[in-house]
């Protein structure tokens, strides 16, 4: 799943969303939709306890072949993210 940084308060998720053997795509979702994600790795930095999912907004194309969310750092430090 590569990340790559577009601006140091930005950071970009993508993973391929290929077809299924079934013929139809892993993921299927429309304009507005959302994905949960959770981050067990940087919560155990400061929260041990907190494994949340947290919702974050697809920001590609239903047509694309890859799924892509744009996760922004919230303006409430280096813990808070937006998406």
């Amino acid at each position: 799943m590569p990340l790559s940084v577009n601006k140091p308060d930005v950071v970009t998720l993508q993973f391929e969303n290929g077809v299924s053997d079934k013929g139809s795509k892993m993921m299927d979702y429309m304009e507005g939709h959302y994905l949960y994600l959770q981050c067990p790795a940087v919560e155990e930095i400061k929260y041990a306890c907190l494994h949340e999912w947290h919702p974050f907004t697809i920001s590609s194309a239903p047509s694309d072949g890859k799924v892509t969310c744009h996760i922004k750092m919230a303006p409430g430090g280096a813990e808070t993210f937006t998406g």
